[in-house]
């Protein structure tokens, strides 16, 4: 069982038990997970500050991704995943509106 929140209503949803601790072996998996969680599970996962614009924060997110050591390949890859880009800053990275480069 998971918790789903949207606005101001929080549901108990069935999880599949293969998805759990994905982030132990390198796999993140989501369900219509807003972009916002998405960076902030990448950072939790990385060690470095992940954000996603205002303008790409609640677009939701369905699939996996594959962590990956090369952190330019790894943001090359969840850019063309979530249709956004990532874009490197002083401390970590940003997901911004726009196609992937």
């Amino acid at each position: 069982m998971g918790l789903s929140e949207t606005g101001d209503r929080v549901a108990v949803t069935a999880l599949d038990p293969a998805t759990v601790g994905g982030w132990r072996t390198g796999r993140l998996s989501y369900t219509a997970a807003p972009l916002a969680a998405v960076a902030a599970d990448l950072g939790r996962s990385i060690g470095v500050p992940v954000r996603a614009a205002p303008e790409v924060a609640a677009r939701p997110f369905t699939g996996v991704i594959m962590l990956d050591p090369d952190r330019d390949l790894l943001f090359r890859r969840v850019a063309a995943l979530l249709g956004v880009r990532a874009v490197r800053t002083a401390d970590g990275w940003t997901l911004i509106p726009g196609e992937p480069r």
